[in-house]
């Protein structure tokens, strides 16, 4: 046989095989050995080789297992997952990001663990909403079961004892909710194994649960306010990064609602909650903490109780022998670096205010400020990010700052907080100043202010704020606490500011005259301030538990019983009804404040016109705003005197184991005559100054109609409202020595329209509004079905006698606008108080 070609050969040899022919091995090997320059290319293809000689080898066998197993199997490769475009960060969590996608490895160790899942807006189109606004927020833990990991939102408020027998049943009768069930991908390739699931779905807003939608636009004719949807083509995940205790990551987010659409970008904060909770403090209602609520099914009481704790920060000495100490940790604020540069310095200040009150409480230096730094100083530091507290400037035309908080439900341990300053909050301060000390600090007598008082102003804010974020509630009885006379005087001034708490709304010192020489503003917390950080703060000795610490935290709040400065009072339900509990407020006798504060705001009145700029291209806009301002500013006192009306006092100090004490106390019936006549006096019949011609023929003369209406509401509408009313109502029948209540509105019914018999009745424009004013009101309460029957029957028997009143005066007057107008009058009376009845078809 000649020698072929390999190919050919092999050609050869795969035909004779096909046809049955086959070589022996002694011959294939004579046939290779005579080829010596080409690989052996033949094969043993005989029949009689042993058994094993037509299988397929090892390695193609684990190939096809291979190619079974994969068919089979649930999980694919990690490098189909993880690929080489994956953007890769390690921490509690390791997170891949590719092609959009999300993806958890969760070590063991972590399943079970407890989380705080936030989603806040970090970024948005102009004027469609804010940054650094709250979305949603859930306390969330992963657990696997089988082939899949559950993300499951857990609810601390229902508690019973460990090992009791209700807690079998609070068990299973408060489960965690199952937010979403995410299958495991793959695994991890180290040892640990640990399972990779999708989370995207959980970012791109598909669970109502952890992301509810937001809402659009509220439209008037709309049944309903509609919401947007996150649209997942147009979204993408733009960064994912993990920290030891956290996971931060940001989406760009497209939102549709109807015809409208939105891009934000969405912050996803997962944090983890402390390893070991902190120690709670039982809350005491006396003294003002936001709180964490729960309800306990393993009391000895007969009835399901309920409990509190107060939610703070965790401060512990590093020297517990000290009487006062450096901190372990301090309470630590940044300063975002988006703080105008001249208000950096007061943010500072506004932070440490707090220094003093936490010495009070044992610490040193227990709350700090610090710049946030730069990007070239840490490119991984961001505003958002969990782990840190900020004063956030934020750029919004909203009048208003605020501070909030994210606690650990287990004790209620603050673990994050922002205050957020949105941007025209300065514009707010400005106007509240100029209107309350304008006559009265030197810096503040033309507009704009100085950066020197905005400053002032700003830190006052900053220092409020930081106040909610470190656990305290607003005190609303602070301003109350301090007499005028007091107030007016510069030492006392100097060493305890114009309210007992910085946590009231007390603004400024509107009450003081030049020539007292008073700062109108405040410069350190308050005595109630130091006191409430000392009850909520402060560390006693030996290994206490939270309700053995109980008893030594009450002694403290027994000090309310012999300081006034140290009540509380905010949110209570008889704080409606309590003369002392006010906003905007200062003094313990709102008829003489408002009565000084009108005499500055008439020095105001008279000067606004060279007070205020003429603004090219604006003309008189700051004119008119800051008059708007001062006017309201005087119907904000009136309403502080409104109060007293059915007045009565509650005396929240007194309220656990002090007996022999009334809690509820009549407001003198004096007192509440006083409020009524300077109402009266002040606000039904206004003083002319409030009527400037001055102003008004550069503003408009309807500008005094739009904005006296806030003089009416406060000076007629409050001490008239329903509730005040049916006060003196229920008084009067249960024998107290009140006001009578129809005499009551039958004087302010002979002061409004006293004079529509005489030749020459008022038909001035605030007479006008007046009485307008009045039917309408009365109208509305008579048909309001809050109102209680007697009140309806009182109120229907006075607009009864005024409706003849009304006609007697038509018919005098008649021919005359002010006798059509009465004749208008008695017919919206008359329709009131005899509707037509409708008849069905």
């Amino acid at each position: 046989m000649k020698l072929l070609n390999k190919t050919m050969l092999v050609l050869s040899i795969t035909s004779f095989s096909s046809a049955a022919t086959v070589l022996t091995q002694a011959e294939i090997d004579a046939l290779n050995k005579s080829n010596s320059n080409v690989a052996p290319a033949y094969t043993l293809l005989a029949a009689d080789k042993d058994e094993d000689a037509d299988k397929p080898d090892e390695a193609e066998k684990a190939d096809k297992k291979d190619k079974k197993d994969k068919k089979k199997s649930k999980f694919k490769d990690y490098a189909d997952i993880v690929t080489d475009k994956a953007v890769t960060s390690k921490g509690i969590f390791t997170t891949h990001l590719v092609d959009n996608k999300v993806y958890f490895e969760i070590p063991a160790v972590e399943l079970g663990s407890e989380f705080v899942w936030q989603v806040k807006t970090s970024g948005t189109q102009p004027g469609k909403g804010v940054i650094s606004a709250d979305i949603g927020r859930q306390y969330v833990i992963f657990e696997r079961h089988g082939d899949d990991i559950l993300l499951r939102s857990r609810n601390y408020s229902v508690v019973s004892d460990d090992g009791s027998r209700e807690s079998l049943v609070v068990k299973k009768a408060s489960i965690d909710a199952i937010i979403t069930k995410l299958p495991i991908a793959t695994f991890s390739t180290d040892d640990a194994k640990s399972p990779v699931v999708d989370i995207t779905s959980l970012y791109m807003g598909q669970h109502k649960e952890l992301f509810p939608a937001p809402r659009a636009p509220r439209n008037p004719k709309a049944p309903k306010t509609p919401s947007f949807k996150l649209n997942k083509k147009s979204s993408l995940i733009t960064k994912v990064k993990a920290f030891e205790k956290n996971i931060e990551a940001t989406v760009l987010a497209q939102f549709t609602s109807a015809k409208v659409n939105e891009t934000k970008e969405i912050r996803h904060s997962i944090f983890a909650l402390p390893d070991t909770p902190m120690k709670p403090r039982f809350y005491d209602k006396r003294v003002g903490y936001f709180t964490a609520n729960y309800s306990d099914y393993s009391s000895e009481k007969n009835k399901l109780d309920s409990f509190s704790y107060i939610k703070r920060w965790r401060l512990e000495k590093k020297n517990p022998e000290l009487e006062v100490s450096e901190p372990k940790e301090p309470i630590v604020w940044y300063i975002d670096s988006g703080t105008p540069q001249k208000y950096v310095e007061a943010v500072r200040e506004g932070i440490e205010f707090w220094q003093s009150a936490f010495e009070q409480a044992g610490f040193k230096n227990g709350i700090v400020a610090k710049m946030a730094p730069s990007m070239e100083e840490n490119p991984d530091w961001d505003p958002e990010d969990a782990r840190y507290s900020v004063i956030r400037w934020i750029p919004s035309g909203i009048p208003n700052a605020q501070g909030p908080h994210v606690a650990d439900p287990r004790s209620g341990e603050i673990i994050e907080a922002d205050v957020r300053m949105y941007h025209n909050v300065i514009k707010l301060l400005e106007g509240w100043y100029f209107a309350q000390a304008g006559a009265t600090d030197p810096r503040a007598k033309k507009l704009p202010l100085p950066n020197e008082v905005m400053s002032d102003l700003v830190r006052f804010v900053v220092a409020h704020e930081v106040g909610h974020s470190i656990g305290l509630h607003h005190n609303f009885i602070g301003n109350n606490s301090y007499t005028i006379d007091q107030l007016r005087d510069p030492e006392f001034v100097k060493e305890f500011g114009v309210s007992a708490s910085i946590m009231d709304y007390a603004r400024f010192n509107y009450v003081i005259q030049p020539e007292d020489g008073v700062s109108p503003i405040d410069y350190d917390p308050g005595p109630y301030d130091k006191f409430a950080i000392e009850w909520g703060y402060k560390e006693f000795k030996g290994d206490l538990t939270p309700k053995e610490e109980t008893v030594l935290l009450s002694k403290i709040a027994d000090r309310q019983l012999n300081d006034d400065r140290l009540r509380w009072d905010a949110y209570s339900k008889p704080s409606y009804l309590d003369p002392r509990i006010l906003t905007e407020a200062i003094g313990d006798d709102p008829v003489e404040a408002t009565r000084l504060g009108q005499k500055n705001k008439k020095r105001i009145i008279a000067n606004l016109v060279d007070s205020t700029s003429f603004e090219p291209n604006k003309g008189y806009d700051e004119l008119d705003n800051a008059y708007k301002t001062v006017i309201q500013q005087h119907a904000r006192e009136l309403g502080h005197v409104a109060k007293a009306v059915g007045g009565v006092m509650y005396r929240n100090e007194l309220t656990q184991d002090h007996k022999e004490k009334q809690v509820f106390e009549i407001f003198p019936k004096k007192k509440q005559e006083r409020a009524v006549q300077f109402l009266i006096d002040n606000g039904v019949k206004l003083p002319e100054f409030w009527n400037n011609k001055e102003i008004l023929k550069r503003i408009g003369q309807d500008k005094f109609e739009k904005y006296a209406n806030s003089i009416i509401r406060q000076a007629v509408g409050s001490p008239l409202a329903a509730h005040r009313l049916d006060s003196l109502i229920k008084l009067q029948a249960a024998g107290e020595d009140v006001m009578d209540p129809v005499k009551t509105v039958n004087k302010y019914v002979d002061t409004i329209f006293g004079d529509i018999k005489s030749r020459r009745p008022k038909s001035d424009q605030y007479t006008i509004m007046l009485q307008d004013y009045f039917v309408t009101k009365l109208l509305k309460d008579i048909s309001s079905t809050k109102s209680s029957p007697t009140l309806v029957a009182m109120l229907r028997g006075i607009a009864t006698e005024l409706k003849s009143k009304l006609k007697s005066a038509a018919k005098k007057h008649y021919g005359k606008l002010q006798g059509y107008r009465y004749a208008g009058l008695e017919a919206r009376l008359t329709e009131g108080l005899e509707p037509k009845l409708t008849v069905k078809k």
